[in-house]
């Protein structure tokens, strides 16, 4: 999410109608190092607040004073003069003062001129709170994921290889068969295996910017364990921040299940027998207000996708795949381990690894979210992994382990929605293919069709232009 969070943030500081903005995020996704980054970029000087180190300053922000705010930061706590028109203020773990959220629209209003960045890791149960009075249409926010595949292969020094991922066209493009490459988007055999090989070291590494920084560092996957493991104790010490002394042990018993969970639709028996649903229902919605852990949606898949949600149905990943791997206790997976491994955790990776990349898809300025699909009823149940929005439409997303994996629950939301394309995800060279297949419907068979994207694991940036690629052709023929 960096790169594209940098460009926001370009925007965002040349704006005419400029308001301090708010970053919110998971802990440890590189919050403050972007902040910082980008000041740098800037030329800016940077004064920066952390209010877990300053709680005092929650008195001075009660007072919804900017000017005596400043003071008391200049003199205070001895930061650099703010007055200066080359500053940029950033106050960091803004939640523990929810009096600094609602001071930020008089910052707005008095000091427009004065570029104020804030952030924060548990900021949704500042904003959760009964009592808030959010300063509506006075502050922009916007949502920090780990970094993206594609920023990772440009942290590792491979930007190369983004670059020819940008390049590829996929349309115009022909079905001579069952299965037909790309036209125009040949992908060399050796390219398709480096990027595999990057592929696997993500799954092992994952995204959190400390765990990629230390790879980089040393150029070893193993010497991120320890990092990725210090992430984890961080985000069960944060328990006690959000959470009553009787809901610590819930939190851990959830938070433990993930390492063999994630992915699976919820059933609250499985995770515990010593607690309610209602206790665990409670655990879950805590820690994806943390943003710990990414809740994936059941909805009927009707545009708009998220006017249609079953509230109680929900799959739940956590916020990134070198996490799960490491508190899953896998080892480092071989290709074709990738999507094809033995069940159990093993077989979720790929979907982890689709999952935290659709979740954050819609850009850095939208609310994250994820959805899925899944139908019961008397012509069996059926399961589509991912949906995705383009332009009004909604697409269906499987992730399969290669071009022979079984599509029924695909024909079937193609029949039941009337949906004429389809994306699948594999460790395959990208490919389309027009699928048409008999559904049986009640006591009925029935004819569907689709066009159906293959991409590499690897692609899941690329998808979006692809479709809309594919769909600007179909509209011309």
């Amino acid at each position: 999410m960096e790169r594209y969070a940098e460009k926001y943030l370009e925007d965002w500081f040349h704006s005419m109608h400029r308001k301090p903005l708010i970053i919110r995020g998971a802990r440890q996704v590189g919050k403050t190092e972007l902040v910082r980054r980008f000041t740098q970029k800037k030329g800016l000087s940077l004064v920066e607040v952390n209010l877990e180190r300053y709680p005092h300053l929650d008195e001075e922000f009660a007072t919804m004073n900017p000017d005596r705010i400043l003071r008391e930061i200049e003199i205070g706590i001895g930061k650099a003069a703010i007055a200066d028109k080359n500053v940029l203020l950033f106050i960091d773990e803004i939640q523990s003062s929810p009096a600094a959220i609602q001071c930020l629209r008089y910052f707005f209003e008095e000091k427009p001129s004065l570029p104020v960045i804030a952030a924060g890791s548990l900021i949704e149960f500042a904003l959760a709170r009964e009592s808030f009075s959010m300063p509506v249409g006075r502050v922009d926010y916007c949502w920090l994921g780990p970094m993206t595949f594609q920023e990772y292969l440009v942290a590792i020094g491979k930007e190369h290889l983004t670059k020819y991922l940008s390049e590829i066209v996929f349309a115009p493009y022909s079905v001579t068969g069952d299965i037909s490459p790309l036209s125009q988007t040949y992908i060399s055999q050796t390219v398709h295996e480096e990027l595999i090989a990057r592929l696997r070291d993500y799954f092992y590494i994952g995204g959190m910017p400390e765990a990629v920084k230390r790879y980089v560092d040393t150029g070893s996957p193993k010497s991120v364990d320890s990092v990725l493991h210090q992430i984890i104790q961080t985000y069960m010490d944060d328990f006690g921040k959000y959470a009553k002394d009787t809901a610590f042990g819930r939190l851990q018993t959830v938070f433990d299940f993930m390492g063999t969970g994630a992915g699976k639709k919820i059933k609250y028996i499985n995770v515990s027998s010593e607690y309610k649903s209602k206790q665990l229902e409670e655990a879950f919605q805590l820690l994806s207000m943390a943003q710990v852990i990414i809740k994936v949606k059941n909805c009927k898949a009707v545009y708009p996708i998220n006017a249609h949600i079953h509230e109680k149905g929900y799959r739940p990943f956590l916020v990134d795949i070198g996490l799960l791997r490491n508190l899953s206790g896998i080892e480092k997976l071989s290709k074709d381990e990738l999507v094809t491994a033995a069940s159990g955790t093993r077989g979720i990776m790929a979907e982890q690894f689709i999952c935290q990349h659709f979740h954050f898809i819609r850009g850095f300025a939208q609310k994250p979210s994820t959805y899925y699909w899944y139908n019961s009823g008397n012509n069996r149940n059926a399961e589509i992994d991912f949906l995705l929005t383009h332009e009004e439409q909604v697409i269906p997303v499987e992730v399969k382990a290669g071009k022979s994996g079984t599509l029924k629950s695909l024909h079937q939301i193609c029949f039941q929605k009337g949906f004429t394309y389809a994306v699948r995800f594999d460790v395959n060279p990208p490919s389309i293919q027009k699928v048409t297949v008999i559904v049986r419907h009640g006591n009925t068979n029935h004819s569907v069709g689709c066009i159906l994207l293959s991409l590499p694991l690897y692609m899941v940036e690329q998808v979006k232009t692809a479709l809309a690629q594919i769909k600007e052709h179909d509209k011309l023929q």
